[in-house]
């Protein structure tokens, strides 16, 4: 029996996504396009396609279960650097041609927008440095910039008119800059970059692909 004024507990999953851009012989790639390309059979063609298909889940999911009648929330960031690989990969058709368990990858980064066109409230961005650096180890003068040039990849990618706002952040070592001056000082770029994104975010076109 339900017990009036009653506090409801609630959790809601935060998955946090990055890969890198490495040097191959072919020059600058994705590190998730890099393994796509392994060998085949080999751990890491294996291990990538798994990684695609983590990466396209939050909107899958969200997708599924809002279908269902269902009332899923969850929370995602992913480095600018992600996002663009996944911009890449969707465009240049390597997703569409991955399949897991039966199932093609496909355009993910258009499946977030879907997602987020038809049920607003089930993926909530979190914005993040853009390369994944580690701030600690990152020249303050680098902070605001790495917030930002995150803030224009999300705007290229998935952010449109009404959803997709990317209003909460999440810097690598948030929590470890030891001095309470570096504290400070990582807020303020945060809170800068935030201002300067609602002026810049409506300025965007609402199909930036």
């Amino acid at each position: 029996m339900a017990i009036a004024n009653c506090p409801r507990g609630v959790y809601v999953p935060w998955l946090h996504m990055h890969q890198p851009t490495i040097w191959t012989q072919a020059g600058l790639m994705g590190n998730l396009e890099k393994m796509l390309k392994g060998p085949g059979n080999s751990e890491e063609s294996w291990n990538a396609q798994w990684y695609a298909l983590a990466y396209k889940n939050p909107a899958r999911y969200g997708q599924q279960l809002s279908a269902e009648g269902q009332q899923p929330r969850i929370m995602v960031d992913y480095s600018g650097l992600l996002l663009e690989e996944l911009v890449r990969l969707s465009d240049n058709g390597l997703l569409s041609e991955l399949w897991v368990n039966g199932e093609a990858i496909g355009d993910v980064i258009g499946l977030f927008r879907e997602v987020l066109a038809t049920y607003p409230q089930v993926i909530e961005f979190a914005g993040t440095a853009y390369s994944h650096c580690y701030f600690p180890a990152t020249p303050e003068r680098d902070w605001e910039g790495q917030i930002r040039e995150w803030q224009r990849g999300f705007c290229r990618s998935i952010w449109s008119s009404g959803f997709g706002t990317g209003e909460g952040l999440l810097v690598a070592g948030n929590g470890h800059v030891g001095r309470s001056r570096s504290g400070i000082a990582v807020y303020s770029a945060i809170e800068t970059s935030r201002l300067r994104m609602a002026n810049f975010a409506p300025k965007c076109p609402d199909s930036p692909r």
